[in-house]
């Protein structure tokens, strides 16, 4: 019973070997939710302060108004983005996946930005350890993984 124990613990604390999609699984998924990413950049837009959105509700609170947060919340849902966010430069982050465990929590997902950002690597299939990787997709989208290890 003891082992059985501790080896639960021990897949918990370690993520259970889950490990993030392939780029070309989120390049897909993108191609397919592309509309209502880009529905929830144009509602999003129209508030100028930065804002998180996870389960329907806004952190700070207050920082939408709760008809923009039931607006965005069901097309969020739509997509299947778990966590948003308005950042202050003004760019939005989805998060589709993720596995946040007590050690190597990892999200992976889209960021749109009208400012350039730098592209770190071709390819996130295979990177790991901590920091925040990002691969262009097309025009404002990119691609993002991050580690906190």
């Amino acid at each position: 019973m003891k082992c059985a124990l501790m080896l639960a613990a021990m897949l918990v604390l370690t993520g259970c070997g889950r490990t993030p999609p392939s780029d070309a699984r989120l390049t897909q998924q993108f191609r397919k939710l592309k509309p209502t990413l880009e529905a929830i950049v144009k509602a999003a837009s129209a508030e100028s302060r930065p804002f998180g959105l996870v389960g329907g509700v806004a952190n700070p609170p207050g920082a939408i108004s709760d008809a923009k947060t039931e607006e965005l919340t069901i097309l969020l849902r739509q997509a299947g983005v778990h966590r948003f966010g308005r950042r202050e430069d003004g760019s939005f982050s989805f998060e589709v996946f993720s596995n946040s465990v007590l050690i190597d929590s990892w999200h992976k997902g889209f960021i749109h930005s009208t400012n350039q950002l730098e592209t770190t690597t071709n390819s996130l299939d295979g990177v790991r350890g901590e920091g925040t990787w990002l691969k262009k997709i097309e025009g404002n989208w990119y691609i993002y993984y991050s580690m906190i290890g």
